[in-house]
């Protein structure tokens, strides 16, 4: 029999207004029972599911805190040996499943809601019984999922300010981990009735306001591993002259074996789950509003034979009000293992921004980190005048047609690693001094290409910075970086200016500027930039784009990250290729 835990406590001490917490804890499952030793071993039983646990919070007119807590599946039974030598060994029991986890806290005319879901996590699986030949060893049993957590907060207050946070922890699985989502709403009334969604203030609690999913954390099991997914959509709302702060995090979870210095045991690696982080802020005046949405997909376990796939991560932000606005995008896609580059790759980023308002910024990144080195990004940051929307993206081994093209954006980056071969003839096709490079000795290959582009419109001049960031998995040694310009495109009279920067661990290498469109197509085309050789794995390469441009104005522009080892038949050519390309910079 399953049975919950209730606890109701109200508070009238802790808080200006009364307190209402609480709290709901699911039994654990029971274990599974072992088979006996014989001819031949008896199975392993199963284990029992956790029980699922539900806390509602609601009451009026009270600051409201909802805890879940589901319990764990039990771990499977142990499948019997073989008795006598030559008999065959017993089944090892699955593991149970993690009890699911749902809080809620609804506040009306009150301060503060909180509501925090933990998953059970799953038993694990039972092993088989051993055998001596020719007996037959027993197979294991299968680990358990972990239970699902989903946290929901609804907060109003016509007359004071309003603080919403929700957490929820996907259960830890045998197999798969359990998913992750939060809802939050929070609105006031009024002026000076400021709403705040993500965690609390002086009183840090680690991953507070986040939705992460449960990992699948089973080292013993041969089966590739399912991280779960996450999701936390957040909505704050100012009907009056008030600061809004919105933040949405959501971390998807990993396989087991991704952890740092865990063994590749599996043929194959499992797979991270995905990551979605939603964050809208709106203010009916002229206090500041900022949104904040993250959003990490979970990383991927190794394999000996295939790597595994990290979680993709797509985040968005938005913020609007009368006065400054803020909105931040941030996605950070899954890592495979500890290889990312060499072995697997890691999963989608998606970021975009959105903000109206009268001054204030919107920055969309997306990126992916080199577990122990660098990390490659794409970043595109536009300054707030009225209306403004910027997108990022990055992907693994993907087309440069996937570069985020919205007719509503202002400012796009894109950026892929290992790209696709026609992408690669296709910038080579338009720069004659790559095509160049190509074609000599010392085997060059295309780290990434990148594309930016930034689009004006009558609302008022547009000043957006583009980023794009490669790092390393390795030491470079001989190898020579070089970088290359393609298919740079004005369209319109309205270009104002551009800054040009290189960049290398935070220490600038070139920067050029230029004030007419007419000499920065020229300096850009067929340009090759030589970076030299000995680039570490710790090291980090920017080239940044700072545009400014009025009315119906576009800039756009392609970039090549490329290595190779020139060898001495070669060096002519490529002394020709930086001789042509000198000239270009004296001349701007």
């Amino acid at each position: 029999m399953r049975v919950c835990v209730v606890l109701s406590i109200a508070l009238f001490w802790a808080a200006p207004t009364p307190a209402e917490t609480v709290a709901v804890v699911g039994e654990d499952g029971d274990r599974g029972v072992s088979g006996a030793d014989g001819d031949p071993g008896g199975d392993g039983t199963s284990g029992g599911d956790g029980a699922s646990a539900e806390a509602v919070a609601d009451a009026v007119g009270e600051d409201n805190h909802a805890t879940a807590l589901g319990g764990r599946g039990g771990n499977g039974g142990g499948g019997g040996w073989g008795a006598p030598a030559g008999a065959d060994a017993g089944d090892g029991g699955d593991g149970g499943d993690g009890g699911d986890a749902v809080a809620t806290a609804i506040v009306s005319e009150a301060s503060f809601a909180e509501a925090t879901a933990f998953a059970g996590e799953a038993g694990y699986a039972g092993l088989g019984g051993s055998a001596q030949e020719p007996g037959v060893a027993g197979a294991d049993g299968s680990g358990g999922s972990g239970g699902s957590a989903l946290a929901v907060v609804d907060a109003d207050h016509s007359g004071a300010l309003v603080h919403a946070t929700g957490t929820a922890f996907g259960g830890t699985g045998g197999f798969a981990g359990g998913d992750a989502r939060v809802e939050v709403f929070a609105s006031t009334s009024g002026d000076s009735h400021d709403v705040a969604i993500g965690p609390t203030p002086g009183l840090p609690k680690p991953f507070q306001g986040y939705a992460i999913g449960g990992g699948a954390a089973d080292p013993l099991s041969e089966v590739p591993g399912v991280g779960g997914n996450a999701t936390h959509h957040a909505v704050g709302i100012a009907e009056g002259n008030s600061a809004v702060s919105v933040e949405a995090r959501a971390l998807g979870g990993g396989d087991g074996l991704s952890r740092p210095g865990a063994p590749t045991t599996r043929l194959l690696g499992g797979v991270g789950g995905d990551a979605l982080a939603t964050a809208t802020a709106a203010g009916g005046g002229t206090a500041t509003v900022r949104a904040v949405a993250e959003a990490v997909g979970g990383p991927a376990g190794g394999g000996s034979v295939s790597p595994g796939r990290g979680g993709a991560a797509l985040a968005q932000a938005s913020a609007s009000g009368l006065g400054e606005v803020r909105a931040e995008a941030v996605a950070e896609g899954g890592l495979d293992h500890i290889e990312a580059l060499r072995r697997g790759g890691f999963g989608a980023a998606s970021a975009r921004a959105i903000a109206q308002g009268a001054a204030g910024s919107v920055v969309a990144e997306a990126r992916a980190s080199v577990r122990g080195s660098g990390r490659h990004r794409a970043r595109s940051e536009a300054d707030v005048t009225s209306h403004r929307e910027t997108a990022a993206a990055l992907v693994f081994g993907g087309a440069l047609s996937m570069a985020p093209s919205d007719p509503a954006l202002h400012g796009n980056a894109f950026l892929v690693v290992s790209p696709l071969t026609a992408d690669v003839a296709a910038a080579r096709a338009d720069n004659g001094a790559l095509d160049a490079l190509f074609a000599g000795a010392g085997n060059p290959s295309a780290l990434a290409l990148g594309r930016w582009e930034g689009e004006g419109d009558t609302d008022g001049p547009l000043s957006l910075t583009s980023e794009l960031e490669i790092g390393f998995d390795e030491d470079q040694g001989g190898q020579k970086l070089f970088l290359a310009a393609f298919e740079t495109s004005v369209l319109g009279d309205g270009f104002g200016s551009l800054d040009f920067s290189l960049v290398k661990n935070g220490e600038l290498l070139e920067t050029h500027s230029f004030d007419d469109a007419s000499a920065m197509l020229a300096f850009f085309d067929d340009a090759l930039f030589g970076l030299g050789a000995g680039w570490l794995r710790s090291d980090q390469l920017v080239a940044r784009f700072a545009l400014e441009v009025t009315g119906d104005t576009s800039v756009a522009m392609g970039f090549a990250f490329v290595q190779a080892v020139p060898e001495p038949g070669t060096g002519v050519l490529l002394i020709f290729g930086l001789v042509v390309l000198a000239r270009r910079r004296a001349r701007a």
